[in-house]
Order: C-alpha cells, then structure tokens, then sequence
C-alpha cells in the first residue's frame, strides 16, 4: 500500500492547511480552498518534514505543524487540517 501523502496549502491570510486528496492538483485546490495561495505537493510525511526542516530549522517546536503531528494527520481519517487546529498539539 502506497504512503498516503497530503498537500502543502499556503493561505493569503498567512496560514498553512494540509489537505489529504492527492488525486486534487493546484487548480482544484484554488477552486475548493476560498483563501487558496499557493501549495505544494502531494508529499508524504518525510517530505512535508523535509521542507519545514529547509524552512524552519531541524527543531519541529519552530515549524507551523509539528513532526508528530504530521504523521498522525497520515494515519487518521481526516482529509484536512489547518495549522491553527495543530498548534496546540505537541
């Protein structure tokens, strides 16, 4: 069974979702995601890990939605996640 992998959506209001459809590209992203930006993937864990690791340093404490949560996200039923319902979460 494939790894599941999840989008990177950057929000103009300055907040990050992870949205797990994979079959989604950019474009149907920006039609279903009212505040859409930009996004990055799909990506597994390790890769979304990968770039906040780039971005934010090796210390997840400092990245917009921890390691741990990351991975739980991968494993849950949920198909969306905003950073903000993550920050608590360590």
């Amino acid at each position: 069974m494939p790894e599941p992998s999840a989008h990177l959506v950057f929000l103009r209001s300055g907040g990050l979702l992870l949205v797990k459809r994979p079959d989604w590209d950019w474009r149907r992203l920006q039609d279903e995601v009212e505040d859409y930006m930009a996004s990055l993937g799909p990506g597994t864990a390790a890769e979304i890990a990968g770039h906040f690791t780039l971005d934010y340093g090796e210390d997840d404490s400092r990245w917009p939605i921890r390691r741990s949560v990351i991975e739980a996200f991968m494993l849950s039923g949920c198909w969306l996640m905003s950073d903000g319902e993550a920050g608590a979460t360590p």
